[in-house]
């Protein structure tokens, strides 16, 4: 047999034998099986070190006409915006996940509802090389894909809902990083003191809310997504510098939910799917970056008109997608206002 034919043949042979293999190892699954199922309710409970905590915070530090923070201005939290804080890492996947915000005074409390059998829950609370703390929180399985996969039937037999409650205090300066896959989550910053976010949700519904401003500035937001339904309500309260979008596959919705609170670079990318964007009227912005190739670019295209540049703030666009669709909506931000001035 010639060289050409050789190669021929072990392309042919190649998805065999990976087929194999895999009936293989689904084969030692089945004989392993799985563990009986052993439902358990956990409570952990982190307290942060002092020097990570701060008083009472000024979060209502926006001015009621909606105008941006110049550079060098006193902040009402400069103690805050100094705190280095704690840097938080979540690696959580296959559950319902809430991750919601609590008492400044409490620390980090974990509620967890889940299988004990077949799932793990574990914390670490560290120090880095530069003195600041660490907390790390992991939900992960025991065992493997492939063994379950091989035992599917036994799981649905005995299939139990994980649910896992994440509690962060306010007030503490932190730098947020979260891992969600496969599974649900709902995930509430109201509150907290974000100094960064970085978030990777894979294969679920998942959705982050913010009700109340970021009493620091944060550099940077960053949020990938893929395969499932995604919602963002309020991300323009985190007071981020630069917001970074994601997205492979799905459905996702961006909506900036109040005044604009500095100014800002939002970058959105989609490969395959819908990305709707809602932006507020009070900052000056056009869509004429946003791209789409085998794809459209629909909705409320022109920006706000008759904005003083003076004292308006910027939202810098851009961004594109592959195959879907970007819609893009603007919503009028004075009933915020007016209950800001209110309180």
């Amino acid at each position: 047999m010639n060289r050409a034919g050789k190669i021929a043949l072990g392309c042919l042979l190649a998805p065999v034998g990976f087929l194999a293999l895999i009936l293989f190892f689904l084969a030692i699954g089945r004989v392993a099986g799985v563990p009986e199922s052993r439902t358990t309710s956990a409570t952990l409970e982190q307290p942060i070190s002092e020097g990570s905590k701060t008083g009472s915070a000024v979060t209502n530090l926006e001015r009621v006409d909606g105008s941006r923070t110049r550079p060098g201005e006193n902040s009402p939290n400069q103690g805050l915006q100094d705190n280095p804080g704690v840097t938080v890492t979540l690696n959580l996947e296959e559950g319902q996940f809430e991750i919601v915000p609590g008492p400044a005074d409490e620390g980090i409390r974990v509620d967890a509802d889940y299988d004990e059998a077949t799932y793990e829950l574990t914390q670490k609370y560290d120090v880095d090389g530069k003195g600041h703390p660490t907390y790390e929180l992991k939900f992960k399985s025991r065992v493997s894909l492939l063994r379950r996969l091989a035992n599917w039937e036994q799981l649905e037999e005995s299939e139990h809902d994980n649910h896992v409650i994440v509690q962060l205090p306010v007030n503490t300066p932190m730098i947020l990083n979260m891992r969600i896959s496969k599974g649900e989550s709902e995930v509430d910053l109201s509150g907290l003191a974000l100094r960064g976010l970085k978030t990777n949700l894979r294969m679920g519904e998942h959705g982050i809310t913010v009700d109340e401003v970021n009493p620091i500035d944060m550099e940077e937001l960053d949020i990938d997504t893929s395969m499932g339904e995604f919602g963002f309500d309020g991300l323009s309260r985190l007071r981020a510098r630069k917001i970074e979008v994601t997205g492979s596959m799905g459905e996702v919705r961006v909506d900036l939910g109040g005044p604009l609170e500095i100014d800002t670079e939002l970058f959105v990318s989609m490969k395959m799917g819908e990305l709707s964007l809602f932006l507020p009227d009070n900052a000056i912005w056009d869509s004429s970056g946003l791209k789409a190739a085998l794809a459209e670019v629909g909705g409320s295209t022109d920006g706000p008109q008759s904005l003083d540049p003076e004292t308006s703030p910027v939202l810098r666009l851009d961004g594109s997608v592959f195959l879907g669709e970007i819609i893009v909506d603007s919503y009028s931000t004075a009933r915020e206002l007016r209950r800001r001035s209110n309180n």
